[in-house]
């Protein structure tokens, strides 16, 4: 996942909230802070369709209005994808 790429907020709604933590330990194994201060698993508006949750360029992942990715290039990564790199941050985490 690169900076400015995102994902939707129905995907990250589908996620539990162990595969949530899983793909913000991914994140941080790559390098990127993602500080527990934002993109709240818990914050979402589900089916709002007007936020996304974006990696930002200063390494941290949170909520962004649909309009900030495109503004920069960010590609939406699908939920398969996510659900791939919330795999390997569990075996980051309990590795």
């Amino acid at each position: 996942m690169n900076v400015y790429d995102y994902i939707t907020e129905d995907d990250a709604c589908s996620l539990t909230s162990e595969e949530y933590h899983a793909f913000r330990m991914y994140l941080r194994f790559l390098g990127h802070k993602v500080s527990d201060g934002y993109g709240d698993h818990s914050l979402s508006t589900a089916g709002s369709a007007i936020f996304v949750l974006m990696l930002w360029d200063d390494g941290d992942l949170a909520w962004a209005d649909t309009v900030t990715p495109a503004k920069h290039g960010g590609s939406r990564i699908s939920l398969e994808e996510v659900k791939r790199m919330a795999k390997l941050g569990m075996y980051y985490e309990h590795g």
